[in-house]
């Protein structure tokens, strides 16, 4: 994965359930304290409920990376690991992307979960 092009771009709230998606698959989770305030600590909450971790746990970190690459938030390093591993497991969900992007609109969350198998309803076919 190249790093320094390689992005997610997807919804906030479509975030925590990738990283437990992940999880669920096999992926390991390592958790230490987020500091940060300000909109992603909103999602460490929800992704920490997530999984289950303690008040205290709130940064995810997937397969013991410890830090940000190439000036990014740990946040987003941390979903770009994620969801690399998701794309090598699933390779159906590239469908339709381009240079190695897996972007996922408003207009595509309910798609994402249903690949995902959280919906009750068969995603329709990619394209």
């Amino acid at each position: 994965m190249p790093a320094d092009k390689t992005i997610l771009r997807a919804p906030s709230l479509l975030k925590p359930i990738i990283v437990r998606e992940i999880c669920r698959m096999g992926g390991q989770a390592h958790v230490g304290q987020s500091t940060k305030e300000g909109p992603d600590r909103i999602i460490y909450d929800i992704v920490a409920a997530e999984l289950g971790v303690t008040e205290k746990e709130r940064k995810i970190l997937i397969d013991g990376e410890h830090r940000s690459d190439k000036g990014r938030n740990m946040w987003d390093y941390t979903m770009l690991v994620a969801v690399q591993q998701l794309k090598d497991r699933e390779k159906h969900m590239l469908k339709g992307t381009q240079r190695g992007v897996w972007e996922l609109t408003q207009s595509g969350m309910e798609f994402g979960r249903q690949l995902l198998g959280l919906s009750n309803d068969p995603p329709s076919d990619a394209g």
